[in-house]
């Protein structure tokens, strides 16, 4: 689960943010909404440790992300963050299967071959584990890039824009399984995104406005 509460930042030079306060249980799904430029990736990277904050608390299970040094941050965020990103930064030269073992590898966890087939089965993509990232279809490529974000079990699962590119049809699906699989690992899901048609899947949605961010 995670916990953020009273969240502050500022650029150099730049805009003072603060953002709302705001809990995503382990297994619940969260929103965060809002227009392009309202602060949607600054909140993501502050939530991944990818960013300090000025002031504020993000604690996700027991762990308070500002109290930790960036070395430690950083092996945190590879053992207990998975991240969809917009881009899936996929070593080309690797099979799906060999990419999600280097997940494992480059976050000093155990590797899991058992895990990561079960996880590559779910998502029906099982098939795919011994091709290389750059012969598949961009949609099997969103899968693999969910699936690198589970191997490692993570506590909190954060995605970047997974539906903006999609019509209706993939823009629920995709959704909805990114929702089950979160729940089948028992992380928080929390997705960011300027997707109007997620908030009819999502009770739970922090919507982001300039004149509320900017301070």
């Amino acid at each position: 689960m995670i916990r953020v509460n009273e969240l502050k930042y500022q650029y150099p030079k730049g805009p003072k943010l603060q953002f709302p306060s705001f809990e995503v249980a382990a297994g619940e799904a969260c929103l965060i909404l809002g227009q392009s430029g309202v602060g949607k990736t600054t909140l993501l990277h502050l939530l991944a440790g990818l960013m300090r904050a000025k002031s504020g608390t993000i604690l996700i299970g027991d762990q308070d992300l500002s109290k930790i040094s960036k070395t430690a941050i950083d092996k945190f965020r590879g053992a207990q963050i998975g991240i969809v990103f917009q881009k899936n930064h996929f070593v080309e030269a690797l099979s799906v299967m060999e990419n999600l073992m280097l997940t494992q590898k480059l976050s000093g966890v155990s590797k899991d071959g058992a895990f990561a087939n079960a996880i590559l089965e779910r998502l029906n993509i099982q098939q795919y584990k011994n091709k290389l990232t750059n012969q598949l279809s961009e949609g099997e490529k969103q899968r693999v890039s969910i699936a690198r974000a589970l191997v490692n079990r993570p506590t909190l699962i954060l995605a970047d824009e997974p539906t903006s590119a999609l019509d209706d049809d993939n823009c629920k699906a995709v959704f909805e399984l990114l929702k089950s699989q979160a729940e089948e690992i028992g992380a928080a899901l929390i997705i960011v995104t300027h997707d109007g048609r997620l908030k009819d899947l999502v009770d739970q949605r922090i919507i982001l406005n300039k004149d509320e961010v900017n301070v």
